[in-house]
């Protein structure tokens, strides 16, 4: 019995092979460095290093992994947020229209032809992984192939595999507006929770038609459209740990098309929910069927980061 469980624990373990953007910046932070050491020792995954080719190894479960590599993400944006303030001169960006209406990077800009030009700044809360843009709301379509679609595919396809036949698309949603309102409740819930899990973020789906999908991208979800679908557990807007949960609310478009989002929420405290509920008791945030269901009540506790296109 002792050596079938062993088994089944390494069955459990992953490697998991993360891209190092700013090698340069986290060889010379030693005290981040080993910040995230001691974070990966705590859950028990080993991290490995790989500086000249720039990749960083992680082997542990896949819960402790996801929160490994959600940890180093954070460290690169931190980094890249203390690099854009040293160097003030590349905190602004210039871009410049080009003739099909897009906006490109501009470093110089030759010959006579008149063109509009564009200036922004690098905003510290913008992460790092975002597509640099001088507008403050892009789609962005996922490479295939890429690590971040690949993450959100597999999550994805955790309870989905089955229930449709095509991806057709993965979008990153980048509201900048709506991001940073995210990031200062975030702020509230680290204060009032310090970093444990109550502060924690947590990526949950949402399934909505087309038309409501258009609208959350431009606005962010809005509790006022609660009682559409039903409102078991308080009137608010619901996620899902599930897909296929989700899925029963992403109708089909003219094009037979679904669309759900794989949202970042602010779970912090959650409580019973009950069809009554318009918001959660004192002390807590969120209601909840105790299971996989959360209901949120304010408008910034959840950010519509990716925008998956099904059929």
């Amino acid at each position: 019995m002792e050596h079938r469980h062993s088994g089944e624990l390494a069955n459990n373990y992953q490697d998991r092979i993360l891209s190092i953007q700013y090698h340069e910046l986290l060889q010379q932070n030693q005290p981040m460095l080993n910040e995230y050491i001691e974070f990966c020792s705590e859950r028990h995954v080993l991290p490995i290093f790989k500086f000249n080719i720039k990749q960083l190894y992680l082997y542990g479960t896949m819960k402790s992994a996801t929160e490994a590599e959600q940890r180093f993400f954070e460290i690169q944006n931190e980094l890249f947020v203390q690099n854009a303030k040293q160097e003030s001169a590349s905190s602004i960006l210039w871009w410049y229209e080009a003739w099909d209406g897009s906006w490109q990077m501009r470093e110089e800009i030759y010959g006579q032809r008149k063109k509009r030009i564009r200036r922004s700044k690098i905003d510290e809360l913008q992460p790092n992984y975002w597509t640099l843009t001088p507008l403050p709301l892009q789609r962005f379509l996922l490479d295939g192939i890429s690590k971040e679609y690949l993450m959100v595919r597999d999550n994805f396809d955790k309870k989905m595999e089955g229930h449709y036949e095509i991806l057709k698309s993965i979008e990153r949603i980048q509201n900048l507006c709506l991001f940073k309102q995210f990031c200062a409740l975030h702020e509230c819930f680290i204060n009032k929770y310090g970093n444990n899990d109550f502060a924690a973020i947590h990526y949950l789906f949402h399934g909505c038609p087309e038309s409501a999908s258009n609208q959350i991208i431009e606005r962010g979800f809005n509790r006022n459209y609660c009682g559409i679908n039903g409102c078991c557990y308080g009137r608010g807007v619901y996620f899902s740990k599930h897909a296929d949960y989700s899925n029963r609310f992403a109708k089909t478009n003219g094009n037979n098309e679904k669309r759900m989002f794989y949202s970042r929420v602010l779970i912090g405290r959650s409580m019973i929910g009950n069809s009554t509920i318009n918001q959660p008791n004192d002390g807590f945030d969120t209601t909840t069927d105790g299971n996989h269901i959360f209901v949120c009540y304010h408008d910034s506790q959840c950010y519509p980061e990716y925008l998956l296109t099904y059929v």
